[in-house]
């Protein structure tokens, strides 16, 4: 700040301005006004958005919920319990843990992508 600014008046700016400029028009005080109000929202989009996040919400703890049953529960709680079924020559827990519980990741992946571009489509909010 200019060392001769005089900030009770002007939030910014210094005497020589002052000097040059016109002294008969009211200095403006922006520091003293309120805030502008946002604009206001309709109804209806508010609405829109709250469904628009809930369908988000409820894809990404569906997906959250069979990611969590196949790789801890699955793969390491059931483990034992699962290693009695055989898949070729390693046992099912061993399977799940190792290859199992990739394959169902990459297949989380797709279907999120898919159900998002869906979900976009159907609440007008597409790239």
């Amino acid at each position: 700040m200019c060392p001769d600014a005089r900030p009770a008046r002007i939030p910014c700016g210094c005497r020589r301005f002052l000097s040059e400029a016109r002294r008969d028009r009211p200095i403006r005080r922006t520091h003293d006004e309120p805030p502008a109000s946002p604009p206001p929202v309709s109804a209806p989009v508010s609405e829109q958005k709250q469904a628009y996040w809930r369908a988000t919400i409820r894809l990404i703890l569906t997906l959250l919920a069979v990611w969590f049953v196949v790789a801890y529960l699955m793969g390491i709680v059931f483990a034992p319990a699962l290693n009695g079924v055989r898949i070729g020559e390693a046992p099912l827990g061993f399977w799940i843990a190792h290859n199992g519980a990739i394959y169902v990741f990459i297949a989380l992946i797709v279907i999120y992508a898919t159900r998002m571009r869906a979900l976009d489509r159907q609440y007008g909010v597409e790239e």
